[in-house]
């Protein structure tokens, strides 16, 4: 029942939510990053973008990149469309497709997340149609082993002490009224975070809710902008954020458009309405991205960690003034510390024609019959 919901929502373009009530462990974050479209324009001139377009091959045909982690001079990275994990060095090159579709042991029928393994030098790949985790060597990728956790219902895990961290979609079981479930090594829920305080059986929310950043372990929900840290066995408030003018729905808001989360009315009721209907956190080193969608126009906010200086505005107006031309999508995880996000030739071509003006080194990229997604790298000049 619930792959027949989940493929619905995709069918009809409905989009996720996010909530007013904070979500956290009883204590409030120390950091809070503030945004206002009133910020001014001097962090865009801190802004650097660079380019990769993934060397396409036969086997290598990109429909839609999901996440990317950069580790040992390689990218490992998913594609969302053809359901393919793969490998490429840092410079773009092809280097390996990572295992295979199929049923079979050892082969994947939906992956939609994936993550490494350091210490162990794996890749795992969760594959939600079969609810087991697939582990390939990081070097040779060749297939080392299989897990089974039927007590599972995500779209990404991270590892997390001697196992793994979830994001819980499940609205089932012992574990339901969390967002977050830890696994110990053998595959048994050994823990339970953050109350959910809407229900709604859809799935809702950005692809990757829990991420690894410089050793730690990060989560965070679809209903309240709220950034926790995992550790230990436990869960602390990290950073919220806010937007000046922007708020996020309320509960009874929620509840009335959805019939208390079992109407698919509370996407389009969202949509239409003065809320934020959507946002994903991307967090690097050095720079935190937020994208936000109201009444279906999307926003794009930035944060240089270091100088705590802010940026907020429209998509369409940041990459205009970045010479981007046009943002896809975003991509979870990062390259080199910055952020990622995607764009295609096509898009460029259209933004071309309406007069944009696009970066030299993307008017190259339009020259060359590669077709694969163009990842566009979003940093922060060194100081």
């Amino acid at each position: 029942m619930y792959k027949i919901i989940k493929i619905l929502i995709i069918l009809i373009g409905l989009v996720p939510v996010s909530c007013s009530k904070k979500q956290d462990s009883g204590t409030k974050a120390e950091k809070e990053f503030i945004f206002s479209l009133n910020d001014t324009d001097t962090l865009i001139n801190s802004i650097t973008c660079d380019y990769l377009q993934l060397e396409e091959t036969p086997e290598s045909l990109l429909g839609s990149i999901g996440s990317i982690i950069e580790v040992d001079g390689k990218l490992i990275l998913s594609d969302d469309k053809e359901y393919v994990i793969y490998a490429f060095d840092i410079n773009g090159k092809f280097l390996s497709r990572i295992g295979n579709r199929g049923q079979g042991v050892g082969e994947y029928v939906s992956p939609s997340a994936f993550f490494v393994d350091s210490i162990n030098k794996e890749i795992g790949v969760y594959d939600e149609e079969q609810n087991k985790v697939i582990y390939y060597n990081l070097y040779s990728y060749e297939y080392i082993k299989e897990q089974s956790f039927e007590d599972i219902l995500s779209n990404c895990c991270v590892p997390y002490e001697s196992g793994l961290l979830w994001y819980n979609q499940s609205y089932e079981g012992r574990t339901a009224d969390k967002y977050f479930v830890s696994t110990d090594s053998e595959g048994v829920i050994d823990g339970a975070y953050v109350d959910k305080i809407f229900k709604s059986g859809y799935s809702t929310g950005a692809s990757n809710h829990v991420y690894s950043l410089d050793g730690h372990v990060y989560g965070y929900t679809p209903y309240a902008m709220t950034v926790y840290e995992f550790e230990n066995g436990k869960v602390v408030p990290s950073f919220e954020i806010t937007i000046e003018g922007f708020s996020t729905p309320t509960i009874d808001f929620l509840n009335n458009i959805s019939n208390g989360g079992m109407s698919n009315t509370l996407f389009s009721g969202l949509s239409k309405s003065d809320f934020i209907s959507w946002y994903s956190i991307l967090d690097t080193r050095n720079l935190l991205c937020i994208s936000v969608i109201r009444q279906k126009i999307r926003y794009l906010g930035f944060v240089d960690k270091s100088t705590k200086g802010t940026l907020f505005m429209l998509q369409d107006e940041f990459t205009r003034k970045t010479g981007i031309g046009r943002i896809s999508y975003s991509i979870p995880g990062s390259i080199d510390g910055k952020v990622l996000m995607a764009t295609d030739k096509e898009k460029l071509e259209v933004a071309v024609e309406e007069g944009i003006i696009l970066d030299s080194r993307l008017k190259e990229i339009l020259m060359t019959n590669n077709e694969n997604p163009i990842i566009v790298k979003i940093g922060i000049k060194d100081i």
